[in-house]
């Protein structure tokens, strides 16, 4: 599992310098005028924490207008573009990333494209040419050179298309063509106000519908890896109580079997949550990325 944290202050930052960059449409600054009120309007220690804030935002979006996902979407995608510039690549997604093989999958419930931007050096280094196969979705190359990216929350470069009764991965649309679209600012497409209801994405909370189609089948095939893993590295993931379906999802892939269990976060209450979760585990506990990086599990 991938994540990436941003500090507060750098969360204030990005977002008085996007709101700068994203004056030039009139829909993308009224949707951040409408979010920059709602975010003065949250108590202290709500705005103090990146994540809080966030989830308290597009909750009160989704009360008051049934998932406000318009302001939202624009906002998310505006925010992504100017927080990840071109020339930025996370260096410890790249790390982690090359050890895996065709064999491998990630799941990761982060819909920017992080882990896609650290992985294009990668695929090109094995000639590997980048397709919905990427996500799960249609046939998988023959051989696989890299491993299977299960985004569950969706991610901010697909979009939902008609739907179909006959083949639900035929429900989701990947807006990526090649690598190289990741170079383009970097990848964040921005949305026009016809797809804007097509956003798929979806927050920890427990109403999450993932029972309906698409969203099944990509479920499914997430625990479909996670019955079959003897390695399993959790990168950032908190698994907060709000995310019952999660909860489950890894307790019905995990559970009542041994396997090797590998925790990276700098919360001791995290890493305690994984580790009582799981008892029947061999267990490896690290506080930074990096300090896996330089001492990591024999099996890794």
């Amino acid at each position: 599992m991938v994540a990436a944290a941003i500090s507060p202050h750098l969360w204030i930052t990005i977002f008085s310098t996007c709101y700068s960059a994203c004056t030039r449409g009139l829909v993308t600054k009224r949707a951040f005028e409408r979010y920059w009120v709602e975010w003065r309007l949250c108590r202290g220690n709500i705005w103090r924490s990146f994540e809080r804030t966030f989830y308290t935002l597009q909750l009160k979006a989704y009360l008051s207008r049934k998932l406000r996902l318009w302001d939202f979407a624009l906002c998310v995608h505006a925010l992504l573009r100017e927080a990840h510039g071109r020339k930025t690549k996370c260096t410890y997604h790249e790390s982690i990333l090359t050890r895996l093989e065709g064999s491998d999958s990630v799941v990761t419930f982060n819909y920017d494209l992080v882990a896609e931007r650290a992985m294009r050096g990668i695929a090109e280094s094995r000639s590997a040419t980048f397709g919905p196969w990427l996500y799960g979705f249609g046939p998988l190359p023959t051989p696989r050179k890299l491993p299977v990216l299960l985004k569950l929350h969706g991610s901010s470069n697909w979009r939902l298309t008609a739907s179909s009764t006959r083949n639900s991965d035929k429900d989701f649309q990947i807006r990526t063509k090649e690598w190289g679209d990741f170079d383009k600012a970097p990848g964040y497409k921005r949305i026009t106000t016809t797809e804007i209801r097509a956003f798929p994405i979806f927050l920890p909370f427990w109403d999450k519908r993932i029972e309906h189609k698409p969203w099944v089948t990509l479920w499914r095939e997430a625990l479909k890896k996670l019955r079959t893993a003897e390695n399993v590295v959790v990168w950032g993931y908190s698994m907060p109580p709000t995310d019952v379906k999660s909860y489950l999802l890894f307790t019905l892939g995990l559970s009542g079997r041994p396997f090797n269990l590998c925790v990276i976060d700098p919360k001791d209450e995290t890493r305690e949550r994984w580790r009582n979760l799981f008892l029947d585990s061999k267990y490896w506990e690290y506080k930074s990325v990096k300090e896996f990086l330089k001492h990591r599990p024999p099996w890794f």
